[in-house]
């Protein structure tokens, strides 16, 4: 990424609205492409494991043990969100300021 683009004024609203769709998404627009993608990985991986237990829920044939595994995996899936959100805000806040991580 060139001096120019990695300079450019981020929103740090549609890197919010972006993670909150897409856990990952917000930190690619704010050209953390690693992070994203990981977050990505994760954020599918839980989902796959989850998709099967989301289907017996929705049609209540669902049993105690699954349920609370189910529970787990949409509490995870949350945090997950909300890290993202928070993250990709800050990091654009602090590319719209013009401050730099320290890994830069």
């Amino acid at each position: 990424m060139t001096a120019e683009a990695n300079n450019k004024k981020k929103r740090p609203w549609l890197a919010v609205v972006l993670s909150i769709v897409l856990p990952g998404l917000g930190q690619i627009y704010n050209g953390s492409f690693g992070k994203g993608a990981a977050l990505l990985a994760i954020h599918f991986l839980i989902t796959l494991l989850n998709r099967d237990l989301f289907r017996q829920f929705v049609e209540k044939q669902i049993s105690g043990r699954d349920e609370n595994i189910f529970a787990a995996y949409m509490l995870a899936g949350l945090i997950l969100t909300g890290l993202a959100v928070v993250d990709a805000k800050m990091d654009a806040e602090r590319a719209g300021s013009g401050i730099q991580r320290e890994d830069e």
